[in-house]
């Protein structure tokens, strides 16, 4: 197997907040915003197509929130993870080797 694999393998592996922060994250916030979705779907009566248009631009709006949400999760997650890596890094004093 590829070198570069095992080496993304190793780290998801160490730190596995990596993909599950991200998925916890992710699943609660379609579980809640799917369930707001479908308690205000099911209170519009049939017949009410200009209700509906209405509802689904609203809808729109929520699940563009939830999607920012999931996106400012990874980006923090990455950053966090770039911080522990720089921290890491320093406290093994090998960046020394690099200015040499």
């Amino acid at each position: 197997m590829n070198p570069l694999l095992w080496s993304i393998r190793r780290e998801l592996w160490e730190h596995r907040w990596l993909w599950s922060v991200p998925l916890v994250v992710g699943a609660i916030v379609v579980t809640v915003f799917s369930s707001v979705a479908v308690r205000h779907l099911g209170s519009v009566g049939a017949g009410a197509d200009a209700e509906l248009r209405v509802l689904a631009a609203g809808m729109s709006g929520v699940f563009d929130l939830a999607s920012r949400m999931i996106l400012i999760t990874g980006t923090i997650v990455a950053f966090v993870y770039c911080a522990e890596a720089l921290h890491g890094e320093r406290r093994d004093r090998a960046i020394l080797f690099w200015k040499t």
